[in-house]
C-alpha cells in the first residue's frame, strides 16, 4: 500500500470515529427487564392516544387537532418519525413537507405502531412504560375501546421484547366525588384482562404498581380530589378482591411547601403516607441546566428525604424539553424550553443520581403534543404553514433522545458513570429558532411608534402571551420600565466589563402566578461579548440567578427560568457587569404567564 492510501484510509478511519462519537449505536438493554421492583428502573410516561378518522376506531382525529390536522390547526409540536412506517400505519394530514409530499403521522390504534414502540424500548435500553389511563376518556365506549386496544398491543409488546408496564391513571377533569367510578374501571380491568397476573406488569416489593397522577393540583379551578384520592388508594391496597397493589402518586412539583388553602397539608399528607412511591410533576419547573442543578439541593434532596423518613420512595420526573406553541394557539413561545443537544435531559438525570434517586419517571415516550416526546422525531418537520410551525430535533439523529434515556437507565442502575459520556457531550446540535410572524410590525414591546429593525425583529409574533420590557431609546437616561446604573454605551446598551455596572429591567405584572423569563442580547454572537454574565431575577420566593454566554443562542431568547411572581410590581431582572468576561448588551426581557402543564 502507498503512503497516499495509507494516507486515505487514515483519513477515513478518523472520520468514521468522528461520526460515530457524534452518533453512536444504541445500547440494548437486558432481553428481560425483571419486574418484582421499581428500584433502578426508568419508567417512560405512555400516551397511547393518538387516532386518525380511518384507524378503525371510529374515533375521528384525535390529539392530533383538526380534521385533519392542517396549518392553523393543530395541537402537536413536534413531528413523528414516519420512515419505519408500514403504507397502512400512515395517515394524511392537511400539512406539506418541503418537497410538496403530503406529511403522515401514525395512530396508536394500530398494532404493528405500538409494537414497534416497545421494540424500540429493547433497542434502546429502556425499561418500560406507565400507560396512561385517562378517566375523562375511558368514561365511554369509544374512550374505553381504545384504551383497553392500546393496553392489549403494550402487553404483547412487553412480552416479545422483554419490557414491563404498569397503569398510570391520569385523573385530569376528574369532580370531587369521582372515586367510585375510578374503582369500578379498576375492577374491570382486573376482571377481564388478570393484567396485574401478567409477569411483564411492574411490581414494587413485588406488588403490582398502580400510578394515580393529578392529586393536589388545583390549576385552572380544578379540584385536588384529596379525599378521592384517599379512597382510591385505600381500595388499591386494601380491598381483599382488587388490592395489594403498591400505589405511586403523582403530584404537584410543590406538594411539600404548598400552603394554597384548597390543598391543606394535613390531608395531603394523610395521603402521601398511604401511598408507596412519591413522584412529583416537574414539567416546565426547572426550564435550564443551571435551574436543573439548584433545584436538585432546593428541591428534589429535600423531597428525598421528607420521603425517606417515611419509609417511601421516591421517583423524580425528567423531561427532555417543552413546547405548546400549537396546543396554545400561538399564545406561548415555540421551543420554550430547548432541549439543548441533549443537555438539558442529560443534567436532569445526573443530578437524580447525585441527590439519591433510585428511580426515574422519564415524560413522555410519545407526547408531541407539548414536545417531551423521547421516542422518534423527524428532524425535518413540514415547515411553518398557517401559523402552526413544528419544532426539529436542533439537527440531530431523531433516535437521539432514545439514547439518552437508555444512557440514563444505565445510570440510575449503576451500571454507567457520569464521566463516560459522549453522547451528550459530543453532541453535534444546532439551536432552533422558531419562525414568527409578526402581530404589528410599528409597535414597540412598551407600546411606542418607530422601533428599530433589529428590536422589530426580536419581537416579532413571539410577544404574544408575554409582557416585553425594552432597552430601546435614543440617549440616556431612566424609564418606568428599563434602567442602567454605571457607565453604558448607546444607542445599543452595552458595556464593558466592570463592578457597579448593571441593567435592570422591571415590570408590572397583571396577575399572580408562574411565569416564563427570558432574556435578548442581540442578534451577534461577537468574540468579545460575555461568557458568564450574571443575571438576577428577583420573584415571590427570592432571587434567581443564571450565568449568560452572550457569545451563544444570540438572536433568539434565551430562557433564564420559570419563577412564581406576585400581582403587580416586583418582578425584576438584573444584569450585571462584574466578572462577566467580556462586554455585555443589555437588550430586552419577557414574561410569559406559564399555565400549570397538563400531562
Amino acid at each position: 500500500m502507498n503512503t497516499s492510501s495509507v494516507l486515505a484510509m487514515s483519513l477515513l478511519l478518523g472520520l468514521s470515529a468522528a461520526a460515530n462519537a457524534q452518533n453512536p449505536a444504541p445500547v440494548p438493554g437486558p432481553a428481560i427487564v425483571p419486574n418484582t421492583t421499581m428500584t433502578g428502573k426508568v419508567m417512560s410516561g405512555y400516551q397511547g392516544w393518538f387516532n386518525a378518522a380511518s384507524d378503525g376506531a371510529n374515533r375521528g382525529w384525535r390529539h392530533w387537532g383538526g380534521n385533519p390536522p392542517h396549518p392553523g390547526e393543530v395541537t402537536v409540536d413536534m413531528w413523528p418519525d414516519m420512515s419505519e412506517t408500514d403504507p397502512d400505519e400512515r395517515f394524511e394530514t392537511g400539512f406539506k413537507n418541503k418537497d410538496g409530499s403530503t406529511a403522515v403521522v401514525y395512530s396508536a390504534y394500530k398494532e404493528k405502531t405500538v409494537m414497534r414502540h416497545f421494540k424500540w424500548m429493547r433497542d434502546y435500553g429502556l425499561d418500560g412504560v406507565f400507560l396512561q389511563r385517562f378517566a375523562g376518556e375511558v368514561s365511554n365506549d369509544s374512550g374505553r375501546n381504545q384504551f383497553n386496544t392500546v393496553l392489549k398491543y403494550a402487553r404483547a409488546g412487553a412480552k416479545q421484547y422483554g419490557r414491563v408496564y404498569g397503569m398510570m391513571y391520569d385523573l385530569s377533569g376528574v369532580r370531587d366525588g369521582g372515586a367510585d367510578a375510578i374503582i369500578a374501571d379498576w375492577k374491570s380491568l382486573v376482571d377481564n384482562t388478570h393484567l396485574t397476573q401478567d409477569d411483564r406488569y411492574v411490581r414494587h416489593n413485588n406488588k403490582p404498581v398502580v400510578t394515580l397522577w393529578g392529586l393536589g393540583f388545583i390549576e385552572g379551578g380544578r379540584p385536588a380530589l384529596l379525599d378521592d384520592g384517599l379512597k382510591i388508594v385505600n381500595f388499591l391496597k386494601n380491598d381483599p378482591v382488587y388490592g395489594g397493589n403498591a400505589v405511586m402518586l403523582g403530584v404537584p412539583y410543590t406538594w411539600r411547601t404548598t400552603d394554597a388553602p384548597e390543598v391543606p397539608f394535613a390531608k395531603m399528607e394523610q395521603l402521601l403516607v398511604a401511598a408507596d412511591i412519591i413522584s412529583p410533576w416537574s414539567v416546565g419547573r426547572p426550564t435550564t441546566p443551571q435551574q436543573v442543578i439548584q433545584n436538585a439541593d432546593r428541591v428534589l434532596k429535600p423531597d428525598l428525604d421528607w420521603c425517606k423518613a417515611r419509609g417511601k420512595d421516591y421517583m423524580p420526573v425528567v423531561f427532555p424539553g417543552f413546547s405548546w406553541y400549537n396546543l396554545r394557539k400561538g399564545t406561548t413561545p415555540s421551543n420554550q424550553i430547548p432541549r439543548l443537544g441533549g443537555k438539558f435531559l442529560w443534567t436532569q438525570y445526573l443530578e437524580a443520581k447525585r441527590i439519591g434517586a433510585t428511580m426515574v419517571y422519564q415524560a413522555m415516550f410519545d407526547e408531541v403534543d407539548e414536545g417531551t416526546a423521547i421516542f422518534k422525531v423527524t428532524n425535518d418537520p413540514p415547515p411553518p404553514q398557517g401559523g402552526s410551525q413544528f419544532v426539529p430535533l436542533e439537527g440531530l439523529p431523531s433516535d437521539f433522545y432514545l439514547k439518552v434515556v437508555g444512557q440514563g437507565t444505565r445510570l440510575v442502575r449503576g451500571e454507567f458513570k457520569p464521566e463516560d459520556d459522549t453522547l451528550v457531550k459530543n453532541a453535534p446540535w444546532t439551536p432552533f429558532v422558531p419562525e414568527f410572524k409578526p402581530t404589528n410590525a410599528n409597535t414597540t414591546a412598551n407600546g411606542a411608534a418607530g422601533q428599530s429593525p433589529k428590536i422589530r425583529a426580536a419581537n416579532m409574533g413571539e410577544r404574544r402571551g408575554g409582557i416585553v420590557v425594552s432597552s430601546e431609546r435614543d440617549e440616556k437616561g431612566t424609564t418606568k420600565q428599563f434602567s442602567v446604573q454605571g457607565d453604558w454605551n448607546y444607542p445599543g446598551v452595552w458595556t464593558e466589563p466592570g463592578a457597579d455596572k448593571r441593567a435592570i429591567w422591571q415590570a408590572t405584572l397583571p396577575e399572580a402566578g408562574q411565569y416564563l423569563v427570558q432574556i435578548w442580547y442581540g442578534e451577534d454572537a461577537n468574540t468579545d461579548h460575555a461568557t458568564k454574565a450574571l443575571v438576577r431575577v428577583q420573584h415571590a420566593d427570592g432571587e434567581g440567578q443564571v450565568r449568560v454566554n452572550m457569545r451563544e443562542q444570540t438572536g433568539r431568547w434565551f430562557t433564564l427560568g420559570t419563577y412564581r411572581f406576585n400581582q403587580g410590581a416586583g418582578a425584576k431582572v438584573t444584569l450585571e457587569a462584574a466578572d462577566a468576561g467580556g462586554n455585555l448588551v443589555a437588550d430586552m426581557v419577557r414574561f410569559t404567564k406559564v399555565p400549570q402543564a397538563a400531562q
